[in-house]
């Protein structure tokens, strides 16, 4: 079996390209309307709401959140391989590992104030 790397040419609805900045285009131009028109079809998503309208709230299981202690928190830490790549705040798995005594117990008290609050950050 052959692999290829790179695309030379495409045919878009009839249409043949052949440059890599137009083919870029038509990839670019596909996946930035892919989710507007995923959501201007009207049809689907009012069909999707009137499920959800119809359903029964029994039918809708309930989710208890039990918090967790810092010495569970310190076993995930362990866990981790000791890397020195950095998370997105900046701090390797390695300083936190080192660092497990220390921040189990109020890493624990955030997590569980974030879940019980409904409050989850992303970045």
């Amino acid at each position: 079996m052959q692999k290829m790397d790179n695309i030379s040419q495409m045919r878009i609805q009839d249409k043949q390209i052949n440059t890599p900045h137009e083919i870029a285009d038509a990839f670019n131009k596909y996946f930035v309307t892919a989710a507007g028109k995923i959501l201007t079809d009207n049809s689907k998503r009012q069909e999707a709401i009137k499920l959800l309208h119809e359903s029964k709230n029994d039918d809708i299981l309930e989710m208890k959140l039990i918090p967790t202690a810092g010495n569970e928190r310190k076993h995930v830490i362990e866990l981790f391989e000791l890397k020195n790549s950095a998370g997105y705040k900046g701090i390797s798995c390695r300083i936190l590992k080192y660092c497990t005594q220390t921040v189990s117990k109020p890493l624990s008290h955030i997590c569980n104030a974030s879940l019980n609050q409904g409050i989850i950050m992303i970045n």
